[in-house]
This record gives C-alpha cells, sequence and structure tokens, in this order.
C-alpha cells in the first residue's frame, strides 16, 4: 500500500506497471485514470486481464517491456489484453 500511496495516482494520469504478476501493486491503482500492465509472461497477463479488466480502467500488454512502444499505450484507445 505504501507504493501505491507514494506513487499517488491521479484519476485523469496513466500509470505504466511494468511486470505486475499476480497485480500485488495493480489492485491499489484504481484512482488512476488508465493502467497499462506490461507483463511477459502469458499465465499472468491472462489472468490479470480476466481478473482486473472488468474492475480497473487496465489494459494489459503480453510483451518484454524492453520490446514495447509507449507512444500507442499513452494515448485514448483501446483497453483489455493486448498481445503486440
Amino acid at each position: 500500500q505504501s507504493i501505491a500511496r507514494d506513487i499517488d495516482p491521479h484519476p485523469q494520469g496513466i500509470t505504466v506497471e511494468i511486470g505486475p504478476g499476480d497485480a500485488a501493486i495493480t489492485r491499489l491503482l484504481g484512482k488512476s485514470g488508465r493502467i497499462v500492465a506490461i507483463e511477459i509472461d502469458p499465465k499472468w497477463a491472462t489472468k490479470l486481464s480476466d481478473k482486473w479488466g472488468k474492475i480497473l480502467p487496465i489494459t494489459v500488454v503480453n510483451k518484454d517491456a524492453l520490446l514495447v512502444d509507449l507512444d500507442p499505450l499513452l494515448s485514448e484507445g483501446p483497453s483489455g489484453l493486448l498481445p503486440v
């Protein structure tokens, strides 16, 4: 909780989380306008999208974070699980 409090997400902001795994921090970022979660493991990416996609304003990207082009993700766009 202290990490999410330190981040202090804003309702109009976008929070990018790399390696969310089981969403221990992700679930605390609900104040964000949008969350972009980049998860390399397809199992965790699917679980994250299935469990939190209906609750949080989240876009899950199933890819190595070093290979992700953030520009299109940081503009308004689709949400859900994006296997890019």
